[in-house]
């Protein structure tokens, strides 16, 4: 179900044995699952204005929303604190790049608007919310599709970007940075304890750096990512350049097990190093989680994000000419449904597999890939 952009609506599904409202108002996306719930303004970011629901949980005192969660699953008993106050201004997604012999930084934030663009699809199925942002920068297109899964303990950020002009870019940083206000409200104080977990090309190519609170009870909140072109970092307040947050320089430290106490921003960066002119393609995703705890070794017990659910890689999305890439190790087996659950398409695949929906109608789709018994479903956009 796509629905026009800025409409005014509320849209109640039932999820297991919870009825949930997902809405779009004015612009801005309010997505609720059952542990989590987020606000995307129109600047393609968290940090959308208040809206009087009492079927949310961020805190009444805050005349703008980020995200909420409730890892412990206890009916909102215990809130995993709202990270998005006092430091507002500063949460925000940028770019970061050099086009023309000249480099660039240009960012989005609660106070930033420098990447012109606004929501343009808002859907919601019986198990997830899915949103869309599209905007432009000298004739780079970014697109971000945002998705939570209702049952889960995380939400994903799938971001696209398309050079539609006639110059190459090169060195290009996307960045999301965050000041992790964990508790705040609660606590009374705005320092979190915070820890580069995991760095690429480290022992692994895992990026995942953390937040956490722990007065009055255990709050956390992670950014993490696979693969070599990911790098975390932690430091910074009003972070505006992604090079920086990629190579840990300026206020901001990357190396693997830095820790601080302090009032400082968590953030992620991925990097390209080329995107050619004539709308050439570059695609990845990221998770943005709300765990309860960490094992001893201090590695991420990823409630709720299996195994399968990291491995598979599916680009572009929205999809270009009607076809999308599925890639996973090994053979695996797909199924793409409509949003009613009708299915539209089914096959298999080995490694990386091209799939063409030339006769499928543009929309919104499930895609369930399985492997080994195991399965895992990505909501995708057909253009």
């Amino acid at each position: 179900m796509k629905l026009p952009y800025k409409s005014i609506f509320a849209i109640l599904v039932l999820s297991s044995s919870t009825t949930l409202n997902a809405q779009l108002i004015d612009g801005s996306a309010y997505m609720r699952g059952e542990y989590v719930e987020v606000a995307i303004s129109e600047r393609g970011r968290e940090g959308a204005p208040a809206i009087d629901d009492p079927d949310y949980h961020f805190y009444d005192a805050l005349p703008i929303w980020g995200f909420m969660s409730n890892p412990a699953m206890d009916d909102w008993a215990s809130p995993n604190g709202d990270f998005f106050a006092p430091g507002t201004p500063e949460c925000g997604f940028g770019l970061t790049y050099t086009l023309m012999g000249s480099t660039v930084s240009k960012g989005n934030n609660y106070n930033i608007f420098e990447i012109p663009g606004e929501i343009t699809d808002f859907t919601d199925t019986p198990d997830s919310v899915i949103v869309t942002w599209e905007g432009m920068v000298d004739s780079l297109q970014v697109i971000q599709v945002f998705e939570l899964k209702k049952d889960e303990h995380f939400y994903s950020t799938s971001v696209t970007l398309n050079n539609l002009g006639s110059e190459t870019f090169t060195d290009v940083y996307f960045y999301d940075s965050v000041d992790p206000d964990n508790n705040q409200q609660i606590g009374s104080g705005f320092a979190t304890d915070n820890t580069i977990l995991s760095q690429s090309e480290m022992a692994d190519d895992s990026a995942i750096v953390l937040a956490e609170q722990t007065s009055p009870y255990l709050c956390q909140v992670f950014l993490k990512a696979e693969g070599p072109e990911w790098k975390v970092g932690v430091g910074g307040f009003s972070n505006r350049d992604g090079e920086e947050i990629w190579n840990g320089t300026g206020a901001i430290y990357g190396s693997e097990g830095y820790n601080i106490m302090a009032d400082v921003a968590i953030a992620i960066a991925h990097k390209t190093e080329e995107i050619a002119p004539g709308k050439a393609e570059v695609s990845f995703r990221y998770l943005t989680a709300f765990v309860a705890n960490t094992t001893v070794e201090g590695e991420v017990d990823d409630s709720g994000i299996n195994e399968l659910e990291k491995a598979v890689n599916l680009y572009p999305n929205p999809t270009v000419n009607k076809q999308f890439t599925l890639q996973l190790e090994g053979p695996f087996e797909y199924i793409i449904t409509d949003v009613a659950g009708k299915v539209v398409l089914a096959g298999n695949g080995l490694n990386s597999t091209l799939v063409d929906l030339q006769n499928i109608e543009s929309g919104i789709y499930v895609v369930r890939i399985s492997q080994d018994g195991k399965s895992t479903d990505r909501k995708l956009q057909v253009k």
